[in-house]
């Protein structure tokens, strides 16, 4: 009974794939980071998420999604070396991490209308305006790709020193060409990497650590060098 069952229920997948049209799908849930770097230098923090049950792509789709870290974590991005670009990617694949379509049919995915907004974000600096997002921008044209996923080039527009938290992220993107028939999708797939200086994994809420800008430091050894003057002076 159960061979039955798994049987109509691949031939009622097969009839959904071959007979729906363009849709908009909304993903929502929380994400579990893992960490990986590269010596000391390089931090990455991403997830591969299982979606509740698989979702159908084709061309035409207007796909959302809405994702949270799980265990109360953020992401603390603190600019130490100005104009400092990150990328942030978002994916859909299926459980195997293979693309939707068969990757040597020689025919790319095409996505355009692209957006991923960070959420839950806070501006760890004196008089900022913590309206709770930050879009990402995307300074290319939408390009052909091997998968479904979208990825931005970002610097957050932070001056030296600044830090912001995000505690998740949100946007959405338009399917114009899938490669291929519909597909199903089974795992979302998040990224985001740079310097380890720059890039933190905290607790959400934990106070920020402000990072002196190089005037700062600069007047504060001077401040130093005379006090160090006036110390000399006295036991003279």
């Amino acid at each position: 009974m159960n061979c039955l069952s798994k049987l109509i229920g691949a031939a009622a997948l097969l009839f959904a794939a071959g007979t729906s049209t363009a849709a908009t799908i909304s993903i929502k849930g929380t994400m579990d980071l893992q960490t990986s770097g590269w010596f000391d230098l390089f931090v990455s923090y991403s997830s591969t998420t299982p979606l509740q049950q698989p979702l159908l792509f084709q061309t035409g789709d207007q796909v959302e999604f809405d994702f949270t870290f799980a265990g109360n974590k953020a992401i603390r991005f603190t600019e130490v070396e100005d104009a400092r670009i990150f990328g942030v990617g978002v994916s859909f694949k299926k459980l195997n991490g293979d693309s939707l379509t068969p990757s040597d049919d020689g025919v790319p995915v095409v996505v355009s209308n692209r957006n991923i907004t960070l959420t839950g974000v806070r501006k760890l600096w004196p008089g900022a305006d913590n309206s709770g997002t930050h879009a990402l921008g995307f300074g290319a044209p939408p390009e052909a790709l091997q998968n479904v996923s979208i990825r931005s080039l970002d610097h957050f527009g932070l001056a030296d020193g600044q830090s912001l938290d995000f505690t998740g992220f949100k946007g959405y993107f338009t399917i114009d060409d899938l490669g291929g028939p519909p597909s199903f999708a089974e795992v979302v797939n998040f990224d985001i990497g740079g310097p380890t200086r720059e890039l933190k994994l905290v607790d959400a809420g934990t106070p920020g650590t402000a990072v002196p800008e190089p005037a700062t430091m600069l007047l504060s050894g001077i401040g130093l060098i005379a006090l160090g003057a006036t110390l000399r002076r006295r036991r003279k």
